[in-house]
């Protein structure tokens, strides 16, 4: 689940990408696949869950973030010591859980 994006990309393909993840085609696959209940996908739904693309600071946010390399978790998931509960869709179509929280549960 971790993601590292390259922090060479030149801006103009960052923000070519970007402009490619707020779309509306690729935001409604997204809210297509999020949803085990598929007729809960509506555009309604994608609307609202695209929201956050539309702010002033989305697209230069996103940018920097993207060139930075993203999140990179999963070396910290041994470092939590409290015993944590993690829920995970167990129909997650975006990150499965089968491999990753097992993963997560043996360290």
């Amino acid at each position: 689940i971790d993601g590292k994006g390259p922090s060479t990309l030149p801006d103009i393909f960052a923000k070519m990408g970007i402009a490619v993840l707020k779309s509306k085609p690729l935001r409604m696959f997204a809210n297509y696949i999020a949803y085990h209940n598929k007729s809960l996908a509506t555009t309604d739904a994608m609307n609202i869950g695209r929201l956050h693309c539309l702010l002033d600071s989305w697209d230069s946010s996103s940018v920097k973030f993207l060139q930075s390399g993203g999140f990179s978790v999963s070396q910290k998931v041994p470092l939590v010591k409290q015993p944590t509960l993690v829920l995970w869709g167990l129909q997650d179509e975006i990150l499965p859980c089968n491999a990753s929280a097992d993963r997560f549960q043996r360290e």
